[in-house]
C-alpha cells in the first residue's frame, strides 16, 4: 500500500468520510472486521447515524424520512407497501433463513432507527368486522426518543398472533401520502379482525425475539367506522 494511502488511512476523519459512502451491510459487516480501528470508527457519531442507530438530529425537521434500507431488505411487509400482512407473510421474510441469528436477545437489529430523521408516533387503528356489524377503536403510541425496529415489531406481530387477524403499516411524509411533511404522525398501524370461517395461520415461535417486550397501548372504545 503506498504511504499516501495508509496515512489517509490511519488519519480517523479521513477514515470516515471514505467508511460512511460504503454500503449498509458492509459498514455493518464486514468494517469491524478489518482490524480494532476501523471498528472503533464505526462508533463515530457520523456512522452511526449511517448505521441507523443514532438519531441524526441535525437534519432539518421538515426532511422527507429516509426509511432504514437494511430493514427494507429484512423487513419488508413493515416498510413497503402491500396488501395486509397475514403471519404467513411474517413467516416469509428472510428471518425464516437463520432464525437462530434474529432470535437472539441481543441481535442488532432491534436497536435500528426505522428512519432518519427518527420515527416517533403511531397512530394504531383496529378494524372488526364480526357477524356482518364492523366497529373500529384508535389508538396513539408514542416513543419519546426514537422509534427502532424492535419495538415496531413487538407492537405489530401480536395482533396478528391470532387467528383471522391481518396488519399494513402506512408511512406518513413522503410526497402524495395525503399526510405531509412535517404530520406529528409518523406512520399508521391498521389491524383488521374478520370473523369468518377462514382459519389464518399464527405466528411460529421461532419468529419470536428473546428480547420481545409487551408494547401497552390505549385504545379508545370500539364504535362506527367514520362516514
Amino acid at each position: 500500500m503506498a504511504a499516501a494511502q495508509e496515512e489517509v488511512l490511519a488519519t480517523p476523519e479521513l477514515l470516515e468520510l471514505i467508511l460512511v459512502e460504503l454500503p449498509m451491510r458492509d459498514l455493518l459487516v464486514t468494517v469491524p472486521l478489518v482490524s480494532t480501528t476501523w471498528q472503533a470508527t464505526t462508533r463515530t457519531p457520523a456512522l452511526q447515524h449511517a448505521l441507523f442507530f443514532l438519531p441524526n438530529l441535525n437534519l432539518p425537521s421538515s426532511s422527507a424520512p429516509v426509511k432504514n434500507p437494511l430493514l427494507v431488505e429484512l423487513f419488508p411487509p413493515f416498510f413497503i407497501d402491500v396488501d395486509y400482512v397475514t403471519a404467513v407473510t411474517i413467516m416469509a421474510m428472510p428471518w425464516a433463513r437463520a432464525p437462530a441469528a434474529f432470535k437472539r436477545k441481543e441481535a442488532s437489529w432491534r436497536h435500528m432507527l426505522v428512519t432518519q430523521p427518527p420515527a416517533r408516533t403511531v397512530a394504531v387503528t383496529e378494524l372488526r368486522v364480526q357477524w356482518a356489524r364492523i366497529s373500529v377503536r384508535h389508538a396513539r403510541w408514542n416513543e419519546p426518543t426514537a422509534l427502532r425496529i424492535g419495538k415496531l415489531y413487538d407492537l405489530a406481530v401480536p395482533f396478528i398472533d391470532r387467528v383471522r387477524s391481518s396488519f399494513r403499516i402506512r408511512w406518513h411524509g413522503a410526497p402524495g401520502d395525503g399526510v405531509g411533511v412535517g404530520s406529528d404522525t409518523n406512520l399508521t398501524l391498521d389491524i383488521r379482525y374478520i370473523e369468518s370461517h377462514k382459519q389464518l395461520s399464527r405466528v411460529d415461535k421461532q419468529f419470536e425475539s428473546d428480547a420481545n417486550q409487551a408494547v401497552d397501548i390505549e385504545f379508545g372504545e370500539w364504535g362506527p367506522p367514520p362516514g
